[in-house]
């Protein structure tokens, strides 16, 4: 039988998702590169909380060692009223979410996370610099075209790109990890009322429904 070469997938993006998809696609034998306009592999934000959902596939993907020591695994969470600091909600998370769902609740700086994802992948398989400028779907495959960042902010309006996005379908496969903003405070005023300064804060107005 004739060899059949592995399928090539560009990942178009080097985020959190991006480089998960890449990291398991890889993993499975497929020929995959990945495409940031960024020129550097960064995140901004602060802290993200995974569910044990999305730490079990990082687990799975052999990231496990790295998440430990980098991670932190909170014990539970509560919720308290911004206004008065009322208890809204409270709920045990480990070790009682890898005792049910078999993997931990963890929290951790999203450039952390994302430096833990990239450790999983080749490197000299994402290609920073790259923005994606055309796309072209022949049916049983799709072809894309890239080029360097600086050379299409001297050639092209950012809206030029835009226009080239690919269809839902025609779009690479790409997990995503989302966290809820939340507001912590450690106000020393929090401190005198013998409230927990590591809580999550929500704010309440008629505007605005309960966290």
């Amino acid at each position: 039988m004739p060899r059949v070469a592995p399928l090539s997938i560009a990942v178009i993006g080097g985020g959190l998702g991006g480089l998960t998809a890449a990291v398991a696609l890889h993993q499975a034998g497929f020929d995959v590169h990945v495409y940031e306009q960024a020129p550097e592999l960064t995140e901004v934000g602060g802290g993200i909380n995974m569910g044990p959902n999305a730490a079990r596939v990082l687990y799975r993907l052999g990231l496990g060692e790295r998440l430990d020591r980098e991670a932190v695994r909170p014990l539970s969470t509560h919720q308290r009223r911004w206004q008065d600091g009322r208890t809204l909600q409270r709920a045990p998370l480990n070790p009682r979410c890898e005792e049910l769902y078999g993997a931990p609740h963890l929290t951790v700086h999203r450039a952390d996370l994302l430096a833990i994802i990239a450790s999983g992948f080749v490197a000299e398989r994402v290609h920073l610099g790259h923005r994606l400028v055309g796309l072209d779907d022949k049916g049983d495959r799709v072809a894309s075209w890239s080029a360097p960042t600086a050379s299409i902010r001297r050639s092209a309006p950012r809206s030029s790109a835009r226009k080239r996005r690919a269809s839902p379908a025609a779009s690479p496969i790409a997990a995503s990890f989302r966290s809820s903003g939340s507001r912590i405070s450690a106000s020393r005023s929090a401190r005198s009322r013998g409230w927990d300064p590591a809580a999550t804060w929500c704010t309440i107005s008629s505007r605005a429904p309960a966290c």
